[in-house]
């Protein structure tokens, strides 16, 4: 399935996955087309972070078509 992930520069990235996907390659595959490293950001989906160990089967709510944001770290700030 097709999601949207709207990167810190606002671009919208498409991208195929299914439900065996692990969080960690989403990320990674966000890092790569945004050309940073996937330790200064954290995906959001419904207000709420998206978890590395986890799958996007994980989440429910994630269907084709969903939009996740991609927020820039803080020094010092947790989620």
């Amino acid at each position: 399935m097709k999601i949207y992930i709207r990167g810190m520069t606002g671009h919208i990235y498409e991208i195929d996955v299914n439900g065996n996907t692990p969080i960690e390659n989403l990320r990674q595959e966000v890092a790569d087309r945004q050309g940073i490293p996937s330790d200064v950001f954290f995906l959001v989906f419904g207000g709420k972070p998206l978890k590395d160990g986890l799958l996007i089967s994980n989440y429910p709510n994630i269907i084709k078509g969903s939009r996740i944001q991609c927020v820039e770290k803080t020094i010092g700030g947790n989620i």
